[in-house]
């Protein structure tokens, strides 16, 4: 049993089991209780060792990635839903969006699937096993592996279907000319969604069963997964160059979504999406770019840890004053007034360790720089020329980080400029998620050019 687990750990797959208990649960409208980035975020990290075995699976964890970004897209679909469009653009947004995800994770996770489960089924070939290639007696010409995927493109499908019936209940609203008010439907699309919920709920804790017991049978194998760790440990372990791109690349995408994460979602003044996603995000950041530098982790360990709390009692003070005051109640009311100061307060002691957080980023991210840029890995002997282009590399790849850190700073100071001017001027949360998207577009920018340099240093690996 134990020579199993240590297999499990060496080829990862034992993320799988948590990873796919995100995708069990049917979406509502464009709404996803549990947040399937980090379902595919784990998933990633579970399939990477035997990605770097098969092409074919290499290339479903690279549609799984495009789910994350496509996930994300989601909550700034939300965003604009509540945030930014009518409310009488409301019920038409919620259908036009939940159309336009659908369609899009059916295009990318259907070849996934395919190229996943192909992939493990041509190792099946190479490699000696009993979980894999297994046939039941009753239907000889399908493996289990055939049948789980067959299950799981069904599962999917379905998901993405019973997700858009209930809001074409929009369509029979009384706006549109071919139906009168008395025959719309929208007003049970409550109802509606309901009874789409339980059956895609249903069968996603079948397939969950189903997919967690296949993956269960592969860890066992023990054959099988000896032979996959033995090929990875000749074969790939050796390539340095690989696992720092991989753990850049992985940090690439955290950073992008606790950016993101950092963005304001208010449903009438309050904000629905909690700042301390942003720090927890940005830990695992930095455990990764650790990996392959010399980070100073007390100091970036105690400014997420701070940040962190302080986001809990900056979330905890600001629903205390929405739920018993607003706005207008700060000219009438001397506890208003000292509750919002309160307000104030936290937000700003939040957004000066924002700024101390991205700088402690910058630096590291710079650590990464000169680390890993620079000369081709596989040559031995460099020009003075090619020196002093390696330098203007650097400083060029270190500018982009100062300019990335500026929109930072901006970004976080639109976030004070909002808490003083919001009761006043309502435009106020449009202007700080401005500054939002230009933080995120910067440092996308920068974060790109880095691994850009990344692959160059070893492509010859």
């Amino acid at each position: 049993m134990s020579t199993v687990k240590n297999k499990m750990n060496t080829l990862g797959l034992g993320w799988l089991s948590i990873a796919f208990v995100f995708f069990l649960n049917p979406n509502i409208s464009v709404i996803d209780l549990l947040p399937d980035f980090i379902g595919y975020l784990i998933l990633c990290r579970g399939l990477s060792k035997i990605a770097d075995l098969n092409e074919s699976i290499e290339n479903a964890v690279s549609l799984f990635r495009k789910m994350i970004f496509v996930d994300l897209g989601k909550w700034l679909a939300i965003l604009w839903i509540f945030g930014l469009s009518a409310p009488t653009e409301r019920n038409s947004s919620f259908l036009l969006f939940t159309f336009v995800f659908s369609v899009v994770e059916l295009i990318v996770l259907i070849p996934a699937y395919n190229k996943l489960f192909y992939g493990i089924t041509q190792l099946a070939y190479f490699f000696p096993n009993e979980s894999v290639l297994d046939m039941s007696p009753k239907e000889k010409k399908k493996s289990k592996t055939d049948k789980i995927k067959q299950f799981t493109l069904v599962f999917i499908i379905a998901k993405a279907v019973f997700a858009v019936l209930p809001e074409l209940a929009d369509l029979t609203n009384g706006d549109y000319s071919e139906f009168s008010a008395q025959d719309s439907l929208y007003p049970y699309i409550g109802v509606m969604r309901l009874l789409a919920f339980i059956p895609v709920l249903i069968l996603g804790i079948v397939w969950l069963f189903r997919i967690q017991h296949y993956f269960r049978r592969i860890r066992k194998d023990i054959v099988f997964v000896q032979g996959l760790e033995e090929k990875y440990r000749t074969c790939i372990l050796p390539k340095t160059g690989m696992f720092v791109r991989r753990s850049y690349d992985l940090a690439y995408i955290l950073i992008v979504i606790a950016l993101v994460l950092s963005m304001d979602l208010r449903l009438e003044s309050q904000n629905v999406l909690p700042d301390f996603l942003f720090p927890i995000a940005m830990f695992f950041a930095f455990l990764l770019l650790a990996r392959h530098t010399a980070l100073k982790k007390p100091l970036w360990m105690g400014c997420t840890a701070l940040y962190f709390v302080m986001s809990i009692i900056a979330y905890a003070v600001e629903f205390r004053f929405f739920t018993n005051f607003y706005y207008g109640a700060l000219l009438r009311s001397e506890e208003a007034q000292i509750a919002y100061v309160a307000v104030l307060l936290c937000n700003t002691v939040k957004a000066v360790l924002f700024m101390c957080l991205t700088w402690i980023l910058v630096r590291s991210l710079y650590a990464v720089v000169l680390a890993h840029t620079g000369y081709v890995v596989g040559r031995e002997h460099f020009s003075d020329n090619e020196k002093k282009m390696i330098g203007d590399l650097h400083r060029e790849l270190w500018h982009t980080l100062l300019y990335a850190f500026i929109s930072a700073v901006l970004y976080a100071i639109s976030d004070i400029c909002f808490d003083l001017f919001a009761p006043e001027f309502g435009f106020m949360g449009m202007i700080n998620l401005v500054f939002g998207v230009i933080c995120v577009a910067m440092f996308i920018k920068s974060l790109s050019a880095i691994q850009n340099a990344i692959r160059t240093k070893y492509m010859l690996e």
